[in-house]
């Protein structure tokens, strides 16, 4: 394998390439790009290669799957000739599994998010082991069994690697992905056996409470994985903290970035007052100071089974840029699974307060607030926070260095979607990470439309208002200064590829929030016509009913965006 120099003549020697990995990593880079190019995008300078300025979003994904296709043939390719020298295990070092599970990982989420556009049966080397197919359409449960498959081999490359962090990042992303698939119809999830199979009568079947179980063993191995990174950055921030703003900023290539404020640390009740003490603080004198929610941010490890002999025995931290990951799955399992509480089967169980142990009702409000308090960590975390600018030293040189800073305060985001947990990560991470960004939104939007069947009429107002603010930040458009928009190319918004999809999804939501306007009534004429504890009990499962519904046509959304 050679690649030729950019010099002349044509007769110029060629260049020998052995390893391979810039050929693999360039062809996992331009299957991003094509993944993620919006088809709207007008500057052609950003079209992606051998593509039209018509190009669609099918085309797209197809090219993105043949990209993929070509590195994996790299990989086998650089494989053999480790082989050919008898050096086996160089073959097998660092980055050889990362590569590997990067391209499953891609290929999992184009089979996610585009499932009708990857190729299929006409090319016989996009076949997945898992596929089944009605003439030239992937069937939904090979669509399902697909996704799993790819997940789980990108969870194992990973392992293989020994990168704890990125092996807690896509075991969260299966975690999600068997809830997805706990919310399929059943029939969807019976795979036919090949024809050509000695059984070809029986098939696979995957069970729905398989599925639930699965993501609950996935969530946990996360947060086991993640033990140590989440300590680590937890420290460092500790020491980073609490150093005066006004002096000189952390250099970072070429950015300075403002020094972190002070943290205080609560949980509970005393964080709730805490917090508000130090925002009417803040607003007065101006003072920094970070409150945490501890009772958020970590975990204690006996709530969690002992799942491997190396079970952490000190408190785990959720810190990182890649804890969203976490938050997403830890929230989006609490929305979808039929508990009320989020870890019910370690050495420790998380307890309700007894205040609410015989209502159903405020029972399912306080799993759908905890739940949203997660999620909204999640986009918190994954969306970039800070703010950028110009150093003032050298504002009109093209090459100046860049500013990065931290509010702290909603200030000119008043018209933005704020609560405690959001405020007091948002300034924390100047990193985004595209698709938790929107999706921890999304599904945090899903939990307050729930909640319009658990509190009082009163307080409908303000939930549908902020329900309107998460969904109106949605592609993070609000954020892109035109510095910001200056870093990324121009490029109008974020997860443009997704548009469809959000479009959709949103009009779900507001079509749930309009026909939920009368459940004050019908929970007020239940609980007239019934007697207490039936009335409580029939309302528990009226909100049952309401939340697999609306998660189901969510979730078939994402899988089926395209009629």
């Amino acid at each position: 394998m050679a690649i030729a120099t950019p010099t002349n003549p044509p007769s110029s020697p060629t260049l020998p390439i052995f390893s391979g990995r810039l050929l693999i990593r360039y062809r996992i880079c331009l299957a991003y790009y094509y993944y993620t190019y919006h088809t709207n995008e007008p500057d052609l300078r950003y079209l992606p290669p051998h593509c039209t300025p018509d190009i669609n979003r099918e085309i797209l994904v197809q090219r993105a799957w043949r990209m993929l296709e070509q590195a994996q043939k790299h990989i086998d390719m650089r494989l053999r000739k480790y082989v050919i020298i008898n050096e086996i295990s160089q073959a097998t070092f660092h980055p050889h599994y990362i590569l590997l599970a990067q391209i499953a990982i891609l290929q999992a989420k184009l089979l996610l998010f585009f499932s009708r556009f990857v190729p299929g049966q006409d090319q016989a080397s996009a076949l997945l082991p898992t596929d089944r197919f009605v003439g030239q359409q992937r069937t939904k449960a090979s669509t399902h069994w697909g996704q799993l498959y790819l997940a789980e081999k990108a969870r194992l490359y990973a392992a293989a690697d020994g990168d704890s962090e990125r092996y807690a990042c896509y075991a969260a992303t299966q975690c999600w992905l068997h809830l997805m698939t706990a919310y399929a119809d059943p029939t969807d999830l019976h795979l036919s056996a090949p024809l050509n199979s000695p059984n070809a009568q029986q098939g696979r079947v995957l069970s729905l409470q398989k599925c639930r179980d699965w993501a609950k063993t996935l969530r946990d191995h996360a947060l086991i994985s993640y033990a140590d990174i989440g300590r680590r950055y937890y420290y460092q921030m500790k020491e980073k903290s609490g150093l005066p703003r006004h002096t000189s900023p952390d250099p970072f290539g070429p950015y300075d970035i403002e020094r972190m404020p002070a943290i205080y640390e609560a949980r509970g009740h005393d964080y709730d007052r805490l917090y508000q003490q130090f925002s009417q603080q803040f607003s007065t004198t101006g003072d920094d100071l970070w409150v945490w929610d501890m009772a958020l941010l970590t975990v204690n490890p006996d709530y969690l089974p002992r799942l491997s002999p190396k079970h952490p025995k000190q408190t785990i931290y959720l810190f990182g840029t890649s804890a969203c990951y976490l938050f997403f799955a830890r929230g989006l399992y609490l929305l979808c699974s039929d508990r009320f509480t989020e870890f019910t089967d370690g050495q420790k169980r998380e307890i309700l307060p007894v205040e609410i142990r015989t209502d159903p009702r405020r029972q399912w409000d306080y799993k759908l607030n905890h739940a949203t308090r997660l999620l909204n960590l999640a986009w918190a975390i994954a969306e970039e926070g800070c703010q950028i600018q110009r150093s003032s030293d050298h504002a009109s040189n093209a090459t100046s260095r860049l500013r990065i800073t931290r509010p702290l305060s909603m200030g000119d985001r008043s018209n933005e979607y704020s609560s405690p947990e959001v405020n007091s990560v948002r300034d924390l991470y100047p990193h985004r990470i595209n698709e938790i960004a929107d999706l921890g939104k999304i599904f945090a939007a899903t939990c307050l439309a729930l909640r319009l069947y658990t509190v009082a009429s009163e307080q409908h107002p303000s939930l549908v208002k902020d329900i309107q603010l998460l969904l109106n930040t949605l592609h993070g458009e609000t954020h892109l200064t035109p510095i910001a928009q200056e870093l990324i190319a121009g490029q109008p918004r974020y997860n443009g590829h997704l548009a469809h999809h959000f479009t959709r999804i949103k009009r779900i939501l507001l079509d749930f929030i309009g026909h939920s306007a009368t459940s004050p009534e019908q929970q007020s004429r239940i609980e007239l016509t019934r007697p207490v504890d039936k009335a409580t009990s029939e309302l528990g499962n009226i909100i049952a009913q309401h939340r697999q519904t609306l998660l189901q046509k969510i979730f078939s959304t994402i899988l089926y965006p395209y009629p």
